[in-house]
């Protein structure tokens, strides 16, 4: 009797032990799906992240001025009522600013290649200001291929447009160069007297760009008159 009564507790031991041991093994895989789980959907939330991000910064990258789109159209009105042969060469670099603002371009492009796209835009300007209105580069030749936020100049000298006075007697004159990493864009400030509103659509976009492509940061400032726009220029 008691050598039968012990048999069944050894059994029942190793019936308990069985059990606790499948119990575990059940636990573990259960944690491991969870964590599975956990991980996939954490996959699948960072991709939803990543895909909202990147379609925010192709926004950035598509937009255009508006203040600059409707005041090029309305020197187009005024020019073609002056002068009709000017107005086809006017026509001409429009277009070719339109078009390559809409084209599928990478975000950081070398700086010879955005002087040369900004050049139709700065040649767009003097046709419509004249004298009123200079762009001078003062750039070391080894930074021409270091590479800068496309449309970066356009950007910024927009925005030196958008807010200045520009008259033959008060003309805006604008310096583009090159210093510790950066590309400038310089003039001295002579503020409208009623400020355009909307002043920071393209200097925070140009901001923004940066942080997400260069993780660096766009370079505002004001000094001694002078308002400048640092472009972080990268290898």
């Amino acid at each position: 009797m008691f050598e039968n009564t012990k048999k069944i507790i050894i059994a029942f031991g190793y019936i308990a032990r069985y059990g606790l041991s499948m119990a575990l093994i059940l636990l573990v895989f259960k944690i491991l799906m969870l964590n599975e789980e956990t991980q996939n959907h954490q996959k699948h939330i960072h991709k939803l992240e990543l895909e909202t991000k990147n379609a925010q910064h192709q926004q950035l990258k598509n937009q255009i001025n508006p203040h600059f789109f409707f005041n090029t159209l309305n020197s187009l009105s005024s020019i073609v009522a002056e002068n009709p042969d000017k107005a086809t060469d006017y026509i001409s670099y429009m277009s070719k600013i339109f078009r390559q603002s809409l084209a599928d371009q990478p975000d950081l492009v070398k700086l010879k290649d955005d002087i040369e796209f900004v050049e139709a835009f700065i040649k767009l300007q003097k046709l419509r200001y004249g004298q009123a209105f200079d762009v001078n580069f003062k750039l070391n030749i080894q930074v021409y291929n270091k590479k800068v936020l496309s449309m970066g100049l356009q950007t910024s000298l927009e925005n030196a447009l958008k807010h200045n006075i520009i008259r033959k007697d008060k003309p805006l004159i604008i310096n583009i160069f090159d210093k510790d990493h950066y590309v400038w864009v310089a003039h001295e400030l002579q503020m409208k007297q009623n400020p355009v509103q909307g002043e920071n659509f393209g200097l925070s976009s140009l901001q923004k760009r940066a942080q997400w492509s260069q993780q660096m940061s766009v370079i505002i400032q004001k000094e001694n008159n002078i308002f400048s726009v640092g472009l972080p220029l990268s290898l």
